[in-house]
Parts: C-alpha cells; sequence; structure tokens
C-alpha cells in the first residue's frame, strides 16, 4: 500500500508540474503558434513577388513629384495598384524619404501624424530604401508577437485562458494589415503592452509613454489611453473600487496621477501635431465620424459582395460585442473593460466614416482595435454574456479558413509536390 500510495502522490506530483509548467509557458505557445503562421504565410508571398507588392502603390501619386530621388527612381520599377493605391505606400515613403515624402501624399499632416511604424522600419533598414519594404513587414511581424503575447499575459494575469490571444491574433484586420503595410498592428500591439504595464503597480507612467507611442502609430489608440486615464482618476477617487484592475492609489491621489498620466501620452502627440502645422500648414484633421449609426456602411447600398463581407466579418461582430458590453454596463460591472469595448464598437463600427467602408481591406484593418478590447473584456463578463462575444469570434475568424489556412497549405503543398516531382 506504500508502494501504490507513493506512486499515487508522484503522479499528482508530476500532474502538477505539467499544469504549472502549462500555465507559465502557454502564454508563450500561443504567441509562436500567431506569429509562426503569419510567418508561414509571408514567406512564400515574398518568394512569388518580393516585398513591393506589400506597398500597393498608386501611380498618380508616385507621378505627383519628382523631389526625392530615393522615392521616384525605385518606385518606377515597381508594379502599381491602379492609380490610388492603398495607405501602405504613405508608409513606405516616409521610411524612404521623411523629408520630401510630403510631395507625394494626398493630406501630408494628416499621413505625417502616424509617423512611428515607418520611422520605425527606417531605423531597422538603416535608411537605405532598398531594405524600406524588407523591413515594414518585419516590424509588423514582429509587433503580431509582441501584441498577442502582452495579450496573453494579460489574460493569464486575469486568470483567463491566454490561448484566447489568438482571437486577436488571427483576426482578419491583422492579416490585412500585414499584408499592405498598415499601421494598426504597431498601434494596437503597443497597446496591449500599455495596458500589461499599467495593470503591473506603480507602473502606470511607463503605460502612458507607451500608450503615447502607440497614438502616434494610429490615432485612434487614444481611445484606450482615455479610459485607462479615467480609470486612474477613479482609482483614486473610490478608493481603490476603481472599475479597472489597478488598486490602491488612494482618496486624493486620482486627479495628480490622472493628470501627469493623461500629459505623458497626449503632449507627444500634440507637440507633434503643432509641429506638422508649422511645417505643413495643417493639423491634419481629415478623418471623421458620421452622424447618423451605420451612416457609413448605410451609404454603400445596394450592397457589392464585398460590402456582404464587411456586414458579415466587421459590422455584425462588432454589433454582438456592443450588446455584450452594455448588458454588462446594465448590469452593473464598472470596470474600464466594457466601457472601452462599447467606446471601440460605436467609435470604429456604428459611426466609422464611408470612405472606410469601401471595401474589407479598409474597415477590416481598422476595427482590429474592437477585437482587442472584446478580448480584454472576456474575464470580467458574466459566463453567459461571453456567449456574444464567442459568436463575434466565429464570424471573425471563418474567413481566415480561406483567406489564411487553406492558400497558405496550398503553397507548401505546390512547393513539396514540386520537389517530390524534381
Amino acid at each position: 500500500m506504500l508502494t501504490i500510495s507513493s506512486r499515487r502522490e508522484a503522479a499528482g506530483r508530476a500532474v502538477a508540474a505539467a499544469r504549472t509548467w502549462w500555465r507559465v509557458w502557454s502564454g508563450w505557445a500561443v504567441t509562436a503558434i500567431v506569429v509562426l503562421s503569419y510567418l508561414a504565410w509571408t514567406v512564400p508571398a515574398l518568394r512569388q513577388g518580393g516585398p513591393e507588392p506589400f506597398i500597393h502603390l498608386g501611380r498618380t501619386l508616385v507621378l505627383k513629384s519628382q523631389a526625392s530621388p530615393a522615392i521616384s527612381s525605385r518606385a518606377a520599377s515597381y508594379a502599381y495598384d491602379g492609380d490610388i493605391g492603398f495607405d501602405g505606400q504613405y508608409a513606405y515613403f516616409l521610411a524612404v524619404d521623411p523629408i520630401n515624402a510630403r510631395y507625394y501624399m494626398d493630406s501630408p499632416a494628416y499621413r505625417y501624424t502616424r509617423v512611428l511604424y515607418p520611422m520605425t522600419a527606417r531605423v531597422l533598414a538603416l535608411g537605405r530604401p532598398d531594405l524600406v519594404p524588407f523591413a515594414l513587414i518585419a516590424v509588423n511581424l514582429i509587433m503580431i508577437g509582441v501584441g498577442t503575447g502582452a495579450l496573453a499575459a494579460l489574460l493569464r494575469r486575469r486568470g483567463f485562458s491566454p490561448w484566447y490571444a489568438a482571437i486577436y491574433g488571427f483576426y482578419p484586420g491583422v492579416l490585412i494589415t500585414l499584408q499592405r503595410d498598415t499601421t494598426e498592428i504597431m498601434a494596437y500591439g503597443l497597446v496591449a503592452v500599455a495596458i500589461y504595464l499599467f495593470e503591473a503597480r506603480r507602473q502606470w507612467f511607463w503605460s502612458a509613454i507607451v500608450f503615447a507611442l502607440a497614438i502616434l502609430a494610429r490615432e485612434t489608440a487614444a481611445i484606450f489611453a482615455i479610459g485607462y486615464a479615467a480609470a486612474l482618476l477613479l482609482a483614486g477617487a473610490d478608493q481603490g473600487q476603481s472599475p479597472s484592475p489597478l488598486a490602491g492609489e488612494g482618496r486624493g491621489g486620482g486627479w495628480r496621477n490622472a493628470a501627469i498620466f493623461a500629459s505623458a501620452y497626449a503632449v507627444p502627440i500634440m507637440a507633434w501635431k503643432v509641429f506638422l502645422r508649422v511645417w505643413l500648414g495643417s493639423w491634419g484633421l481629415d478623418a471623421h465620424l458620421e452622424t447618423i449609426p451605420f451612416g457609413g456602411i448605410a451609404a454603400w447600398f445596394p450592397w457589392t459582395a464585398g460590402q456582404v463581407d464587411e456586414v458579415r466579418i466587421v459590422v455584425l461582430p462588432a454589433v454582438l460585442c456592443g450588446i455584450a458590453a452594455a448588458w454588462a454596463i446594465f448590469r452593473g460591472v464598472r470596470r474600464v473593460e466594457p466601457f472601452l469595448l462599447l467606446a471601440n464598437v460605436v467609435i470604429l463600427v456604428i459611426l466609422l466614416e464611408r470612405p472606410a467602408y469601401n471595401d474589407i481591406s479598409s474597415s477590416g484593418r481598422i476595427t482590429v482595435g474592437v477585437v482587442l478590447a472584446a478580448v480584454l473584456a472576456l474575464p470580467v463578463l458574466a459566463v453567459r454574456v461571453r456567449a456574444w462575444i464567442w459568436a463575434a469570434a466565429v464570424l471573425w475568424l471563418t474567413p481566415m479558413l480561406f483567406w489564411f489556412a487553406l492558400p497558405t497549405l496550398r503553397a507548401y503543398f505546390a512547393v513539396l509536390r514540386h520537389r517530390l516531382g524534381g
């Protein structure tokens, strides 16, 4: 009996050790799976066409000026994506020639506002124009890992499975951003890091610094920064009974800490905007919100097949998330996460402007913040309310089977068949 008991104890310790190991390393595992999956997609894409198709250059903008030889001479040899191209070209212009890129832009002050991503790629490329297209892709791949990893760590800290970070990692908007060299992956990856720092006690100042960087990547990251500034304010007012995971700030400290926090993330973007106003003569405030709910998507009716995809992949899941957030707030959940989810749904979907709904490549990437907010809200929602988020996740992730998983597998199968046949 002693032997049997010892064996059972040993087995129990082994199981407990395995569970501990799994809890510790599961966040790394989900991050590795997400990053390796995107890397597996990227390699065949680069082998087929190189990094230039990720930029989506428009003929009209490239031919608009000859002010920058670094832009004009190289871009002339690239394949154009029609006359207009896509937003990734602005990041490319900025990374290649930050001073003269303005001559190749439709609204320079607006495009220069999102400066962090192209400047990071420029540094990674060591200032070499021939390396910039590769650097833009590399930065986005790195930030997919950073964002997924930070979100997984947040979920684990809250006692929730880190594997739900894969909902964010495999959202179609993340793939669209990678495909088109745009800024959303960097912006929301930094938001996830900022929230992770915010929830680490006494790290809220560094959280604000990272929020400032996120806003310099894309202004809509400010939705999260404003929400956490409000959470910090209420943490002091309510003596730790806050709508955020932060606790223990104490009465009287809320206003001071919230002001420091808000200043730390707001001053950099305000100073940069002032500089752009002086240099380029504009504040770059081109984006706007619709005044009528769902007016942006409704303006395209009758919808094409592409707009039907937007309704199914972007609008409907966001509405489900908005219902879940509103219900949680109505039922007395006074934490920052449901409020942030509702704010992202309202601003980035319900009131999203008409031009952003021209196709899924625009609305899909813009709404990455909705998915991040939804995953962050999961641990604070009641079990029955989470069902709305699960339904949204199904609508988000199903297209990735056909847009991402199957094409990647086909690409590698074709290589394998070619080698075996050779």
